[in-house]
């Protein structure tokens, strides 16, 4: 009959652990390291769909730890002109917050920013890849209503900076 050495026996133990733990590290690192890409190219399809003909970004930062995203070189191109072009976007939520239902921006920032307003024949106004339909035609006043009480979030800004914006108007209404 073979024996086994019990301090064998521990010591396998103990490297195994060591290996799912080395595994676990690598694919969180992995993963982490994979997230600002992910949004990135997400980004990146929504404008596309939006109506844009070429997106370019530069860089990508997002740590769902910490609660931070920031975006640098968007550039958004519609028809051989530029209609979005941002700087930088730099973005800090509150995370403790998030289980209350309560959105809380701690911090935005946004730089060097220029927005393409153009009118369209029928009415409709289009910021950058972002269509608003023609605004209906004047009603009597109404009485307003409360606010819906069913509202799950609660949305906040402590620190809004703004840097060198700009828009380029195209609006024959006018």
């Amino acid at each position: 009959m073979a024996m086994t050495n019990p301090a064998r026996v521990a010591g396998s133990g103990a490297v195994c652990l060591i290996r799912w733990l080395t595994v676990l590290y690598l694919l969180l690192g992995s993963l982490l390291i994979a997230l600002p890409v992910g949004v990135g190219w997400g980004l990146q399809q929504v404008l596309l769909r939006a109506g844009a003909d070429a997106v370019r970004l530069e860089n990508v930062d997002f740590n769902p730890l910490l609660g931070t995203l920031s975006l640098d070189g968007l550039s958004v191109l519609q028809q051989g002109r530029t209609i979005l072009k941002l700087g930088r976007l730099a973005v800090d939520v509150r995370l403790r917050e998030l289980p209350q239902r309560r959105l809380r921006l701690s911090h935005l920032a946004v730089a060097n920013l220029f927005v393409a307003v153009d009118q369209a024949p029928d009415g409709s106004v289009s910021l950058g890849t972002l269509t608003l339909p023609p605004a209906p035609p004047a009603a009597a006043p109404s009485a307003t209503s409360a606010a819906d009480p069913s509202s799950p979030w609660e949305v906040g800004l402590d620190h809004l900076e703004l840097r060198q914006l700009g828009f380029g108007l195209d609006l024959p209404g006018l």
